[in-house]
This record gives C-alpha cells, structure tokens and sequence, in this order.
C-alpha cells in the first residue's frame, strides 16, 4: 500500500494539467504540478545555465555565486521566487560549475574519484582491522557526501567543509600508513 501511495505522489506530480496559485492577489500560472512544486529548483537552473552561457569555462569566480544569485531573484518577473530562503544552487556540483565553470568542476570530479579511489584500494590492502573499518568508514560517508550533494551544497557550509577536508585528510593519512605497513 505505502508503495501505490508513492506512485500515486508521482503520477500527480508528473500530470501535465496545469496549476492556478493565487498568492497575495497575484495569480500565478503554471504548465504542471512539478513546475509549480519544483519552481524555485527549476529557477535555479535557468540561473545557473544563464551565467554558464557568459563564463563557461571559469565560471564566475570562486565564492561569488550566492551574491548574484539573489540579484537574479529580483530579476525575475515572478515574486514568488523573491520569497524563498535559499541563496545558492542548492546542488554542489552546479554550484562548482557556475562558480568555476567546466574546469573546475571536472578538477573537481577528478579529485573526488581519486580520493574515493586511494581510500578503496586502501582498504582492500590494508591488513590492520582497525585501519580497514577506518577506511571503509570513511569511504562510506564520502560516497554518501558525494551522493548528498546533488541535492545540497554542502561545502558552501564553512563547517561541513571542515569536517569533509578533516575526513578525507585522516584517511589519506590512514592509506599511507597501511602502505608503510606493506598493505
């Protein structure tokens, strides 16, 4: 049952009828339920993609993003995006390719499957048990980090930075250490 409630969800958000919101004397139209429940998200994309097409390769600098975002909020003819909370892309890997454009969300890519790859040969190697569920620890949580970010920019947050540089640099610090051991 709980999983025909589910489809039920989907197939009501995926129905193309259109969707009346009157809000503050303002009536807003949209194409489908998804287009108005996802509206800020689709917003965001549109954003990102409109700043792509002026720096695709760089981006628009390191840090920049969450200032220009919200003057393109109140670019927007709709005053229903001018109401909601968030300032960034809300997906980390849009907001490494708006900030530092293709190359840098590819350097990006490449460093986080390099350290995901290091941590997993490791573990396989490693002889200590300790080191193992370290490592396999570790490895567990980045992948799961790496997963969340489609859906949160995370490294945007000055403390899950931290902790995520904290995690990569003790089990790169444990993969040496298992290879010193011979593993």
């Amino acid at each position: 049952q709980r999983l025909d409630e589910i489809g039920q969800r989907w197939r009501e958000l995926l129905n193309p009828h259109s969707v009346t919101v009157e809000n503050e004397g303002r009536v807003y139209r949209y194409g489908s339920m998804l287009e108005y429940t996802e509206r800020f998200r689709i917003f965001q994309y549109k954003e990102v993609a409109r700043h792509l097409d002026d720096h695709p390769l760089l981006g628009v600098g390191f840090g920049v993003y969450s200032r220009i975002f919200e003057r393109g909020k109140f670019e927007h003819t709709n005053p229903e995006i001018w109401t909601v909370g968030a300032h960034t892309t809300e997906n980390m890997y849009l907001l490494y390719l708006v900030e530092t454009g293709w190359v840098g969300l590819i350097a990006r890519l490449l460093l986080q499957g390099a350290v995901l790859l290091v941590i997993f040969r490791s573990y396989r190697r490693a002889a200590d048990l300790r080191q193992r569920e370290l490592l396999l620890a570790v490895l567990v949580s980045q992948s799961g980090l790496a997963f969340n970010m489609l859906t949160w920019d995370m490294l945007a947050e000055p403390t899950m930075r931290m902790t995520s540089w904290i995690l990569t640099g003790l089990a790169l610090a444990t993969a040496r250490c298992a290879k010193a051991q011979g593993a």
